[in-house]
């Protein structure tokens, strides 16, 4: 009976934290996206609307680099190859309408 409890209170507090975490990135005001090692957005939060321009969902199953103007993707995807854990960037990225836009970024693995 204790051992059931403990694991419905574990179970508990795991969910809570979820929605936590869930409710904080969903109304983050900065733009997070999430993408897979070969660049590819898996997910992006709403503000990626209000700043960038780009509709709920549009950006996923696209490359992060597609981002980038095209003079800075080689480079783009060089810098993301090399880093190992984070990088602090400021750029330029490409806004949903075809102006750039400076950018600060950061990127974990």
């Amino acid at each position: 009976m204790a051992i059931g409890r403990e694991t419905m209170t574990e179970a508990l507090h795991a969910r809570r934290s979820e929605a936590r975490f869930q409710t904080l990135v969903q109304n983050a005001s900065d733009v997070i996206l999430i993408a897979r090692p070969d660049t590819t957005i898996t997910y992006q939060t709403p503000s990626a609307n209000r700043i960038l321009g780009y509709a709920d969902g549009s950006l996923e199953g696209r490359r992060f680099t597609a981002l980038l103007p095209p003079r800075r993707r080689r480079a783009g995807i060089g810098r993301i190859q090399r880093r190992g854990v984070s990088t602090r960037n400021i750029g330029h990225g490409k806004m949903a309408d075809p102006t750039l836009r400076p950018v600060h970024g950061a990127m974990s693995r």
